[in-house]
C-alpha cells in the first residue's frame, strides 16, 4: 500500500471518530480555518454532526443555491473554482500550459470518449471549504456509473499543473448521463484525504484490484434525476 493510500486510510478512520471531544475540536479548528460559511448550512451548530465526515458532507439549506431554471441551460454541478473550460481537440482535453490526456484515459471507456468527441469539458476545483455535494446540471437520466482506481494526489492547482495527467490517474468515478441534448460524462475525481464516494443509488462505491468496475443501473430506463438531485458525495478520507 503506497504511503498516500495509507495516509487516507488512516484519515478515513479519524473522520469518523463519534467521541464528542475528539470529533468537535476536529471540526471547530477545521470551519475556523478554511473559513467555513456556516450561515447556508442546514445546521450551523457544529455539535449537532455526529463525526467529522458528517460535517465535511453538511446538507444546505434549500435556498442556499438557487436553480437556474432556464430552459436549455446548464447549471454549475457544485461549488468550486473554474479551472479549465475548453472545447475537445479529438479526445484530447488541453489544459493550461499546453498539458494534456486522453478523454479515453479520464473516462476509461474509449467508445464513449469518441462519442464525446469535439465537445467541450469544464474543470472545477472544489476547495476544503465548499459543498462537497455534487448534483446534475440538468434534467438528466443516469445510465451508468464506472469507479476507477488509481492514484490520490493532491488536486490542489498547482499539483494539477506539475503532475501530467493528473486528473487521469487519480481515482475517479465516471457518471454516465443522458439529457435532452445527449450524452455526457460527470466526473468526479478523488484526491489526497479525499477519496471516498458515496451515491444514493449505490453506497459507497469501490473496486477490488487495479480494474475499474461498472455500477449500471438496473432499470432499461435509468434514473432520472432534476437539477436539485445529488448523484453523489464525496467523503473526507
Amino acid at each position: 500500500m503506497s504511503l498516500r493510500r495509507r495516509l487516507s486510510a488512516m484519515m478515513y478512520r479519524a473522520t469518523r471518530i463519534r467521541l464528542a471531544p475528539v470529533k468537535n475540536v476536529l471540526i471547530w479548528w477545521f470551519a475556523r480555518h478554511y473559513q467555513v460559511n456556516l450561515s447556508e448550512a442546514r445546521w450551523p451548530d457544529l455539535r449537532h454532526y455526529p463525526d467529522f465526515n458528517s460535517f465535511f458532507t453538511r446538507p444546505l439549506l434549500p435556498d442556499a443555491r438557487p436553480v437556474w431554471s432556464v430552459p436549455g441551460s446548464l447549471c454549475s454541478p457544485c461549488d468550486g473554482v473554474v479551472s479549465e473550460r475548453r472545447n475537445l481537440l479529438g479526445e484530447w482535453l488541453v489544459e493550461a500550459k499546453g498539458a494534456a490526456f486522453s478523454a479515453s484515459d479520464l473516462l476509461a471507456d474509449p467508445a464513449l470518449a469518441r462519442h464525446l468527441d469535439g465537445g467541450d469539458f469544464l474543470t472545477i476545483y472544489l476547495s476544503p471549504r465548499d459543498y462537497h455535494r455534487v448534483h446534475v446540471p440538468c434534467p438528466s437520466r443516469l445510465t451508468t456509473i464506472r469507479f476507477i482506481p488509481g492514484k490520490l494526489f493532491s488536486v490542489r492547482p498547482r499539483t494539477v499543473a506539475a503532475v501530467p495527467g493528473l486528473l487521469a490517474r487519480n481515482e475517479r468515478a465516471v457518471f454516465e448521463l443522458e439529457a435532452d441534448f445527449g450524452r455526457y460524462a460527470l466526473v468526479m475525481v478523488g484526491a489526497l484525504f479525499v477519496s471516498s464516494i458515496e451515491t444514493s443509488l449505490t453506497g459507497t462505491l469501490s473496486a477490488e484490484g487495479d480494474a475499474p468496475q461498472s455500477f449500471t443501473l438496473p432499470s432499461p430506463m435509468g434514473s432520472r434525476w432534476e437539477r436539485s438531485s445529488q448523484p453523489s458525495t464525496w467523503d473526507r478520507r
